[in-house]
């Protein structure tokens, strides 16, 4: 058989992926060898068919080459997931990084008192003489609890002693 014949048939027996380089690989080792043979003093059909022999049965090779393909194809398959998977890592991180700075410092309300309140002031005398101040200050700097609406002190009155400029948090209110 000759090599052209040899790689016709083995091209039937391999899948699309991968199979045109492994039949130049093919190809090569098999003009390699005939080349041998041709040294050694054997005509150019004999030197084919002796290189096509020493390379094995189409229908064994194809399975050998099948399988050799599958494992470099699953190794391609789990780079690209991998990379992938990388990717979309980065870019959660990245997300996440973006949202904790940009909410960290992002204008957050809150009520801070004016003046120092004594425990048990009314909610409702901090309303009236305007004892707090709405500001905002970065999120990261707002107190858990932090009161930004002053409907929240109607009803309640002061459990501590304020100092002027704290944050009220809901905390320092008993209901």
């Amino acid at each position: 058989m000759t090599i052209d014949a040899y790689l016709a048939e083995l091209e039937r027996a391999l899948p699309r992926m991968g199979r045109s380089r492994v039949l130049r690989e093919a190809r090569e080792h098999m003009r390699d060898a005939a080349a041998q043979h041709r040294e050694d003093g054997a005509s150019e059909f004999e030197a084919e068919t002796a290189a096509t022999r020493d390379f094995g049965p189409v229908d064994d090779v194809a399975l050998r080459l099948c399988a050799e393909l599958a494992v470099r194809q699953t190794r391609i398959t789990s780079a690209l997931a991998l990379g992938v998977v990388a990717v979309a890592a980065l870019v959660v991180a990245g997300v996440l990084s973006f949202d904790a700075e940009t909410n960290s410092s992002a204008p957050t309300p809150v009520l801070i008192a004016t003046r120092t309140i004594e425990a048990g002031t009314p909610g409702m005398i901090l309303v009236g003489r305007e004892m707090y101040q709405p500001t905002t200050l970065p999120k990261s700097e707002v107190l858990e609890g932090a009161i930004a609406d002053p409907s929240f002190l109607r009803g309640r009155t002061t459990a501590v002693e304020l100092l002027r400029g704290q944050q009220l948090t809901a905390a320092d209110f008993h209901p």
